[in-house]
Order: structure tokens, then sequence, then C-alpha cells
């Protein structure tokens, strides 16, 4: 990483770094959803309490309660997507009216902020993350927040941010190589999550869904994206984790394409231990595998 970036988040700041203290001395922070915790959590380290308000299930959908309020109200930084990604944060004022909501929409911090996005259908796409060089990007700005508020362990924060960086700028080179000469470029999926790794890797997304994996495609869309599929001889679609393949499965016995799972990365698996970087890798190998 540039050296003005770690001076920069070494660089005085005005805002205080005293923060809510958990009992262990460490600030209290919390991340709206899986993909901003692990981003989050390579550049807090060990030195903040960082909870997750929604690890598994699907983010989008995720209706807030009121024992969400009370947890988050003494956090000192609520760290989130934006873009729709937390379908709760716009009218948590109306549905929560209170002190404590007004405290989570003061510390609420955007991980996207200032960061180049794509519309797909006039929609902006949330899954930034998707696309390493935009993740780095958020983890920067997770820095600088955690700096802003915690400034005796502002060079932790640098040195973490620093390493994380290393490790995604290498994700992002074994990315590029290993997908650069694939026989095929289309990428067939359930929903329309991966515009910023098909965008950064030369592919193009055809997606039965919308942005949201709830949207129900037409019979028409249905129709279309099978004759995407036998038009450019497309022999794998993929499906995901979270999300019913139903019609998927339909469109896979109409074309006799192969189907496969790749990770959206919006939720932890429930099984194993899988980060972010496992899950990448485990995509860029299931895609290699579906055009051989």
């Amino acid at each position: 990483m540039k050296k003005m970036r770690l001076f920069f988040l070494l660089c005085p700041l005005l805002l205080s770094g005293c923060g809510n203290q958990a009992q262990d001395g460490r600030i209290l922070v919390y991340a709206s959803c899986y993909p901003v915790y692990d981003l989050v959590k390579r550049v807090a380290g060990e030195n903040v309490n960082l909870q997750c308000l929604v690890s598994q299930g699907e983010p989008h959908e995720y209706r807030l309660v009121a024992k969400d309020i009370a947890k988050m109200a003494d956090a000192k930084a609520i760290f989130l997507n934006g873009y729709g990604m937390e379908g709760w944060y716009d009218s948590i004022n109306t549905d929560f009216p209170s002190k404590e909501a007004e405290a989570i929409k003061a510390n609420s911090r955007f991980l996207s902020d200032g960061i180049a996005t794509l519309k797909i259908d006039d929609i902006t796409d949330p899954h930034l993350w998707l696309d390493p060089t935009k993740a780095i990007q958020m983890m920067e700005n997770a820095a600088k927040t955690l700096t802003q508020i915690d400034q005796k362990h502002a060079l932790q924060y640098a040195e973490n941010l620093q390493k994380a960086t290393a490790s995604f700028v290498a994700l992002d080179q074994k990315a590029k190589t290993s997908l650069e000469n694939l026989s095929n470029r289309y990428l067939v999926t359930s929903h329309a999550a991966f515009g910023y790794f098909a965008a950064r890797y030369n592919l193009t997304q055809v997606a039965l869904n919308g942005i949201s994996p709830e949207d129900n495609p037409s019979p028409k869309e249905v129709e279309e994206v099978i004759a995407t599929i036998q038009k450019y001889n497309v022999k794998t679609i993929y499906g995901e984790e979270m999300v019913s393949d139903a019609i998927l499965s339909s469109i896979k016995e109409a074309t006799g394409a192969t189907m496969k799972e790749l990770y959206t990365i919006e939720s932890r698996p429930e099984e194993g231990e899988l980060d972010y970087i496992a899950m990448f890798e485990s995509n860029i190998m299931t895609i290699q595998e579906g055009n051989r």
C-alpha cells in the first residue's frame, strides 16, 4: 500500500478516540451483514469488539427487531454496505422512534462511500465486495473510521490494512490469471450478484433474477436465458448457497447445461470456517471447472 495512505491513517484527527467500551476495554462496533463484518474484521484485528447483525441468512430481507436496536445503540460505530443491502436502515427512525435509533443513525458508516458503482436495470448494484479492488477500498473506509474513533490503535489499524490489502491484491491477480483464458465468458447466475465480479474479469453476467434473489423472472425472461445459453454454448449455470434452484434446475433440463454453486459472500456458510478469501477462491475454481 502507498506510504501516503499509511501516513493519512496516522494523522492526528479531530474526533475523540475514547469510544464505547466493552467489558474487556475494547470499543464495541457492529457490522450490518457478513461481507461487511469480514472486511472490517481484517482491519480491526483484536482491538475491537466487532459484532455482526446478520451473519447467516439473506441480508437483503432482514427485518430489525427491538433487541437489535438495544444492542447496536451502544456501538461506537455501525458499519453498513449501503445501496439497499440493509433494507431496514431508511425506516429505522419510523419503525423504532427512539434516542437509540437516532444514535444508530448518527454512528452509521457506509463502507461503499466514494466507490464507483454499477447499475442493473437502473438499480445500483450493492455487491461491491465481489470485486477485490473495491473490497480494498471498503477496508480503507473502515480503517479511516476506526482510526477516528480509536486513535490509540491507529498504528495497528494501518498495519492491518496494509496486510489485508496485500492479500486482496494477490487474490485479484490470482483471479485474473485463472480466468483470462476461459473458453466461454458468459456467466449465467441465479441472481444478479456478480456484476462487479464480471466487470473486473471481463465476463458477461446473464442473471435469471434481478439484484434481489427474491425477484421472480417472467416466463419470457426464462426463455431469454435459455436462448442465450443455447446461442453461446454455455456449459454451466450457477446457483448460490441461499437461493432455491427450482427454476435454474428447469433451465438445466431444457439446455443440458450442468449446474454448480457460487458464493455471493453475502452470508457466512453454515459448513466449515470459510471466510471471504476462501469463498472467493472457491468461486474461481468453480468457474474454471464449469468451463472444462
